[in-house]
């Protein structure tokens, strides 16, 4: 349960497991710090650098301190698929780790998005391969607990979805699973028959 301090409200939070419920209590007089003030415990189950944490607020923004719980996944290393085959991989002790390496793998393809108005957005689709692994913060040594998303990453040439020309803008790029034995054209091309780009 937090105690909280919106721009115009203070409220209580409650937390039921996956689910949260804000009570009003009374208008604001004063701006908070930051965008919001807290006061109490929370868990956080969504933020990815909190992910699976018990949090305790006394204030604004820097005035928390977080317990990360044992279950709770941390990114281990991202691996890219190399023009010859190989794969690169980075973890956060490999120099420049936020960067793609020179040398991947990537193919340009055509992409059709049909959208809602029956328009077709004829589209190159840039596609590269990636893998990410993340294991469990108490037993980072074990492989068997781990998790193991290999995917295509894909940039477009322009602008995709409903949302196009709104002041919202459509999608320039996304990454989609790949299956068991599925090369990126035929995740591409699955993609293209399942994926929904919505406002």
């Amino acid at each position: 349960m937090e105690l909280c301090h919106f721009e115009e409200w203070w409220s209580l939070h409650f937390q039921f497991l996956y689910g949260r419920v804000y009570v009003h209590l009374w208008p604001s007089r004063e701006d908070p710090e930051d965008i919001v003030d807290s006061w109490g415990v929370a868990w956080n189950w969504s933020a990815p650098d909190l992910r699976d944490s018990i949090q305790w607020h006394w204030g604004g923004e820097g005035k928390y301190w977080f317990l990360h719980l044992p279950w709770g996944l941390d990114w281990v290393r991202t691996s890219q698929l190399m023009a010859d085959d190989s794969w690169s991989h980075r973890t956060k002790q490999t120099p420049g780790w936020g960067t793609p390496p020179e040398g991947r793998w990537s193919d340009d393809l055509p992409y059709v998005y049909t959208r809602e108005s029956g328009e077709r957005q004829e589209r190159i689709a840039t596609v590269t391969v990636q893998e990410m692994e993340w294991r469990r913060r108490g037993w980072m040594w074990s492989p068997f607990l781990r998790k193991v998303r290999r995917y295509i990453d894909v940039k477009f040439s322009d602008e995709v979805g409903e949302g196009t020309g709104s002041w919202k803008g459509g999608t320039m790029g996304c990454s989609y699973a790949l299956q068991p034995g599925e090369t990126p054209e035929l995740c591409l091309w699955r993609m293209e028959r399942e994926r929904v780009f919505s406002r």
